[in-house]
């Protein structure tokens, strides 16, 4: 008479997750082995990391091992076993920057790494000051929180600017602002416009531009002097025409710079007409 064996009929129902998510089944006789991979990348920038393995049996607790695989094996009582991989999802981040940012606290020029799913990433940039008056300023703010839920490529965009500084003794406009002396950080090829009216003291005496104004096209750092000459109202009456600076007039009213030689000729004798003329008092 033969020897029943309660090993051979099967008593122990094993059930598994593959990584693909699909659930295995099967009843055992035999012991099996269910075993997972450390490390998965299921698809490109995606990377799976295994923390261990839970094992649950006959409905109770459930049990975290620490280790990428479990041996089941068959029992001669009804079993059943359930095992379940605990995996961390784990996303490729990547951040290009021409200048240099902060990322979670460190100081980058460029990022690259596996962030966990779920993690939040803090990126600030701020201005990147390169010496000679030249500096980078970023485009789209100065902190930008990202919580990571997908592979991703991050570029932060950046602007050039260079230090313009324009000094005047006398009032200014500065791309439509009035000021005295302009300080500022302007963007790469754009167009700073100079402009200066003139600057009137009283007693007859103003001040007007001689250089320094008009429209500068911004390729490098620039210090401009807007440089000024003193003028004086200068009116001359005759009752007779007479000639200055070779244009007859009788009457002339004209702001000379200083220094500028008024040339006057006067007719010693001016002929009215009817037997009458007028002689100049001072021929000088």
């Amino acid at each position: 008479m033969d020897t029943f064996n309660a090993l051979s009929v099967p008593m122990t129902y094993v059930e598994w997750v593959g990584l693909d998510g699909v659930v295995h089944s099967t009843y055992i006789v035999n012991p099996i082995n269910i075993s997972y991979p450390q490390i998965a990348e299921p698809a490109p920038g995606v990377m799976m990391r295994l923390a261990g393995v839970w094992v649950m049996t006959n409905g109770g607790a459930r049990r975290f091992l620490n280790t990428t695989g479990v041996e089941v094996t068959p029992s001669s009582v009804p079993k059943v076993v359930i095992v379940r991989p605990s995996y961390s999802t784990y996303y490729l981040i990547s951040i290009t920057s021409i200048g240099q940012i902060s990322v979670n606290g460190s100081l980058v020029s460029n990022y690259a790494g596996w962030v966990r799913a779920g993690s939040v990433i803090n990126i600030t940039a701020t201005p990147n000051y390169l010496g000679n008056g030249t500096r980078l300023l970023p485009i789209n703010g100065s902190s930008l929180l990202i919580t990571v839920d997908k592979p991703m490529n991050i570029t932060i965009g950046w602007i050039r600017q260079y230090l313009i500084t324009v000094s005047s003794e006398y009032p200014i406009n500065v791309n439509g602002s009035l000021t005295m002396n302009y300080v500022n950080w302007v963007t790469a090829c754009s167009r700073l416009i100079v402009n200066a009216d003139a600057h009137y003291l009283g007693n007859d005496t103003r001040y007007v531009v001689i250089n320094g104004t008009g429209t500068y096209k911004v390729c490098s750092p620039m210090s401009i002097t807007v440089d000024w000459a003193v003028q004086y109202l200068v009116v001359v009456t005759s009752p007779v025409p007479i000639l200055i600076n070779g244009v007859k007039t009788v009457n002339y009213t004209g702001w000379l710079t200083n220094g500028t030689s008024l040339v006057i000729i006067v007719p010693r004798y001016y002929y009215l007409g009817n037997s009458t003329r007028l002689i100049i008092e001072s021929p000088g």
